[in-house]
This record gives structure tokens, C-alpha cells and sequence, in this order.
């Protein structure tokens, strides 16, 4: 495989690992946040269900608008630039307007992020398969036809999830020493941070 295919695949895995960071963010630190801002449980309740609500019915429309960009990388920034935009107005705006606005943007974004990286994902594939036809032709090593290229997609999908696990347990940790020794709106702002690093990923692929 040559440099530039490892550089894609090391910078995919990268791509993973930081939007998990960024999706950290929207796990139980909201409530924590919210509950810090003297929200009632009622009103967490509203606004998380805003959320759940809107990716529940977002997600055969976001994946007919990542269908419908020919850029699959540019639609992947798109939603990673929009959830990095809902972590920052929640942490600006704890009021309900901003963050049912915060709540539904993430919602939406978080639909066109998954179909979108598996489009990268596997334009990557299909270039390391067109890589293998190429040293199978001057003599070099393949795995054999459609076989091979199923097996590179299974591979290749199974090392993303293990990112983004990584990615998870590392935010997890992470937010919660910034929670306990900064403040819950911090590990927003974090969230929102450690998203820049994707985008420099999702460039590099």
C-alpha cells in the first residue's frame, strides 16, 4: 500500500476518534450542565427529547441530503462544524431557546455525520482495492476480487468503530476531570475543541 493510502487510513482513524470526542459532549455532561444552570428536571427533560426527537426523524432526510452532495468529505465538515456551533451556544446560552436551537442543529448534524463518514470511508476502501488490482497486475500481492474488497470494507469499518470506542472512553475521562475541576460548561467548550482536530483528519483523507 503506498504512503499516501496509509496517510488516508491513519488520518480516518484519526476522524473517528475525535468526533466520538465531540459526541462525548452531548452525553450526560448536558443534564449536569443544564441542572448547574438551575434547569428543572422537567425542562432537562423537554430539551433532551427535542434532541432525540429530531435525530429520530432526521434520519432519512440527513441521509438523503449526504446522498444528494457530491462532496462526501465537505458534508462530513458540515456536520462536525454544526456540532461544534450547538456546543458553543449552549455553553454561551443555557436559556431554552438557544438550547432547543442547540438541541435540534446537533440532532440534524449528528444524521448527515454517520452516512457521511461511511461515504469516506468507503472511498477510501475502493481506492485501497484499485491500489491491490494495480500490484496484482505488475505482479505484486492482492486479496482476490470482490472477496477482497469485502474484507477490506469489513476491516476498515472495524477499525473505525475501535477509534471511535477509543475516542469515547478518552473523552469520557476527559470531561469529567474538566468537569469536576473546571465547571460543567467547560466540557462543552472542550467538546467543541477537540472537534478542530477532525476537521484537520477529515482534510488530510
Amino acid at each position: 500500500m503506498s504512503h499516501t493510502l496509509r496517510s488516508r487510513g491513519r488520518a480516518l482513524d484519526w476522524l473517528n476518534f475525535f468526533v466520538a470526542n465531540l459526541q462525548t459532549a452531548f452525553g450526560p455532561f448536558i443534564a449536569i450542565y443544564l441542572t448547574g444552570a438551575h434547569w428543572t428536571q422537567g425542562q432537562i427533560g423537554w430539551a433532551l427529547s427535542i434532541g432525540s426527537i429530531t435525530a429520530m426523524a432526521s434520519q432519512v432526510p440527513a441521509g438523503l441530503v449526504v446522498d444528494a452532495l457530491p462532496n462526501k468529505r465537505r458534508a462530513a465538515g458540515w456536520a462536525i462544524g454544526a456540532i461544534m456551533l450547538s456546543c458553543l451556544l449552549l455553553a454561551a446560552l443555557p436559556v431554552q431557546l438557544p438550547v432547543a436551537v442547540a438541541e435540534v442543529l446537533h440532532g440534524f448534524a449528528s444524521c448527515m455525520l454517520n452516512p457521511a463518514i461511511a461515504a469516506v470511508t468507503l472511498g477510501v476502501v475502493a481506492l485501497q482495492a484499485n491500489a491491490s488490482l494495480h500490484l496484482d497486475g505488475v505482479g505484486g500481492h492482492r486479496a482476490d476480487g470482490q472477496d477482497g474488497t469485502v474484507a477490506l470494507t469489513g476491516a476498515r469499518f472495524g477499525r473505525n468503530a475501535s477509534f471511535a470506542s477509543i475516542g469515547n472512553a478518552f473523552a469520557a475521562g476527559l470531561m469529567a476531570a474538566v468537569g469536576y475541576l473546571v465547571s460543567a460548561r467547560a466540557t462543552l467548550l472542550l467538546g467543541a475543541l477537540l472537534a478542530a482536530p477532525g476537521l484537520w483528519a477529515l482534510r488530510a483523507i
